[in-house]
């Protein structure tokens, strides 16, 4: 009898895990037993998912979204490309005027040498 009376430490361990694990399914329980299961905690549950005709609401809506911002970006290009031919033909513009003035001082330069006999041959 003295064999069964004495426990090993083994087993006083193994009865104390298992009354740990008891107290934490009891508690675990009593958590998830608190809150008492009602129709409308079941119907919330239930719609949560969207049905097919309001995926297909979302997928259009987002589809529209992105050809709106499709349409949107293609305009901010067009305007972009715009703007750099806008700078290129004024800078174009500008450069012609520059070569104009240069050729007009140069050709009031050599008229005002040639005036004045400095240059060695006519041109």
């Amino acid at each position: 009898m003295s064999s069964q009376k004495k426990k090993s430490v083994a087993d006083v361990a193994e009865m104390a895990d298992t009354d740990e694990a008891s107290a934490k399914c009891t508690l675990t329980v009593a958590e998830c037993t608190s809150k008492p299961v009602t129709a409308s905690n079941v119907a919330t549950s239930s719609t949560s998912r969207p049905s097919k005709e309001e995926l297909l609401e979302l997928e259009t809506r987002r589809a529209q979204a992105e050809l709106d911002l499709l349409l949107q970006r293609q305009q901010q290009e067009k305007q972009l490309h715009d703007l750099r031919i806008k700078v290129i033909t004024e800078a174009a513009e500008q450069e012609r005027q520059l070569f104009t003035l240069k050729k007009e001082l140069l050709n009031s330069n050599i008229k005002s040498a040639m005036d004045q006999g400095l240059l060695l041959f006519e041109s």
